[in-house]
Parts: C-alpha cells; structure tokens; sequence
C-alpha cells in the first residue's frame, strides 16, 4: 500500500474504508515532539485500541469541559483524546511552530505535549477535529506515586474551592484548598536551587502563552 504524503499545507489524508478520511495536521511537527518525549507509533495503536477504550467511550459525557468539548482517557491512562472546535483549531494553526520551538528550548516546560490533530470526515457529518495530548496525571491510576492530594490551579480565588471535606486523593482541589491546607501541612517546600529552576522555567512558559 502506497504510504499517504502530505499536502502543500503538511496535512496527511488517510482513507478508512469508503466512507471515513482522517486528515493529520502538520504531521511532522507533531512527529518530532512524539520522538522528543519517547511516544512511539505502537504506543499511540495500543493506548486507542477501540476495543479496549469503550468503556472510557462511553464515560466520556460524564467528563465534558465547560466549552462543551468532548474527551476522554485512553485505557492505560497515557493520553487524553479532546475534540476541538473551529475557532480553536484556528488559532493553534497559528501557533503550533512557535509551539514546537518553545518545547524544543525548552524539554523541561510545563505546558501539555500535544502529540497531534486529526481530522475526521464523514459522510453527511459534519468535519470533527480532535486533539491527541499526553496525560500529566497518568501516575493517578498506577503505583509507582503515592498521591495524597491533586490540584487544579488556576491563579484566581474567584469559585476556586472544592467545598467536599471528604474528598479523595484524585478529586480535583483548588486554589482555596491548597491555602487552607499550607496553613495546616508542611507541603510545597522546595530547595532554593529547584525554586530557582521551576520559577524560571513558569516564567518562559507564561510568556510564550501571553505572547500567543
């Protein structure tokens, strides 16, 4: 079988029976970015085994964001899969080589491997686009990391707080609670050197994100 190339614009179609075409978005930089971080082909096919995720499949409307997004985990917990609308879509396309750049200078950044963007058509459907990123919470679900407390933080106290005193290690917390929970616990103390490295390191991305 001949091997699909990419368009002038670096986009991959990959027909699917008759029916369905999957089109990949700017498929080497997002090749580049999976071999950064050691994300083989193999690893991707087995995590999104259809057969395997069903389950998750399924859940998924329990998990739907605010923007009305649709997601879900794969069944090892590896990846997040994330539909995307147009608007957003739009704007990554305007960002994602400074993306790439910004990763490459910096392997330590915080901000979320995005491994690629597919798009899928059908049919009499309209396109759906979806979003392959790399799950930062997959030790939730394994053993190798005690996990006592996980935390969303935002940087705003505006409806920040999990109200539930009765939460688990994997309900999510808030800006409120980890202020509440410093003035009681000793946590987030870190040596003045790795202080140093995580500020500096917030600081980059923080300014590649205001900068986009």
């Amino acid at each position: 079988m001949e091997t699909p190339q990419p368009n002038k614009n670096g986009i991959i179609k990959k027909k699917i029976f008759e029916k369905v075409i999957i089109e990949e978005f700017a498929g080497r930089v997002f090749r580049e970015i999976r071999v950064a971080n050691n994300i083989e082909s193999n690893m991707i096919k087995e995590s999104l085994n259809p057969d395997k995720n069903i389950e998750k499949i399924k859940k998924a409307g329990e998990s739907q964001g605010k923007s009305g997004s649709f997601f879900f985990f794969s069944h090892d917990s590896k990846f997040i899969i994330k539909t995307m609308n147009e608007g957003e879509l739009k704007t990554f396309k305007k960002i994602f080589k400074d993306y790439e750049t910004h990763l490459k200078n910096n392997p330590k950044s915080f901000l979320a491997r995005i491994f690629g963007i597919f798009t899928v058509k059908l049919e009499d459907v309209d396109p759906i686009h979806i979003l392959l990123m790399e799950n930062t919470m997959q030790y939730v679900s394994g053993d190798k990391i005690s996990v006592n407390s996980t935390y969303d933080l935002k940087g705003s106290l505006v409806g920040r707080i999990n109200k539930d005193t009765e939460a688990s290690n994997t309900d999510i917390l808030k800006d409120w609670n980890i202020i509440f929970k410093r003035k009681s616990h000793d946590i987030l103390n870190f040596s003045s050197e790795l202080r140093k490295s995580i500020l500096e390191q917030i600081k980059k991305d923080s300014e590649f994100l205001k900068d986009h």
